[in-house]
C-alpha cells in the first residue's frame, strides 16, 4: 500500500485538485487555491487541453489579483499561444504590460520622459527624414 501513495497523481485526482481550486478560488480562498495549483501543476499533462488553458487562465488571473504579474503575464502567453482568439488573455496581457510602462497614466498629449522610449521613437524618425526625398519622388 505505500507503493501506491508514492506514485504520481492519477488523472482522478488531478481533475479533483483542479475542482478544488476552482471551488477555493470561487470561494475567495486565495490560499487555499495557491496550494492547489502547485499540486496541478506538476501534473498538467494529465489535464485535457481545454481544461489545462481554463486553469493556466484562472492561476494566471490569481496571480494578476495578488499584484504577481511576473507570474501572471508568463501564464497569460501560454493561453494566447494556445487559444488566440481568446480575446480575455490578449486584454490582461495588455493591461500588465502597459502596467510595467513608466509614462502610461500621463495624458497622450504630454511628452514622454522615460529615455529608452524618447530614444526608440526617435531614432527612426531621424532616419526617415534622410530619406525623405526619395521617398517623396517615388510616391509622386
Amino acid at each position: 500500500m505505500a507503493v501506491t501513495l508514492t506514485q504520481a497523481q492519477t488523472v482522478e485526482d488531478t481533475y479533483n485538485k483542479y475542482l478544488d481550486f476552482n471551488l477555493a478560488r470561487l470561494q475567495g480562498e486565495q490560499d487555499k487555491a495557491m496550494d492547489f495549483s502547485r499540486q496541478i501543476m506538476q501534473d498538467t499533462a494529465r489535464l485535457s487541453v481545454k481544461v489545462k488553458i481554463n486553469f493556466f487562465n484562472s492561476l494566471a488571473r490569481l496571480y494578476e489579483d495578488d499584484n504577481q504579474s511576473v507570474n501572471a503575464i508568463p501564464l497569460y502567453e501560454r493561453v494566447v499561444a494556445a487559444e488566440p482568439d481568446y480575446y480575455v488573455a490578449h486584454r490582461a496581457l495588455g493591461y500588465l504590460y502597459l502596467k510595467n510602462i513608466s509614462d502610461a497614466d500621463k495624458p497622450l498629449n504630454s511628452p514622454s520622459t522615460d529615455a529608452e522610449y524618447v530614444k526608440a521613437v526617435k531614432k527612426p524618425c531621424l532616419n526617415w527624414r534622410r530619406r525623405r526625398p526619395a521617398m517623396l519622388t517615388t510616391i509622386l
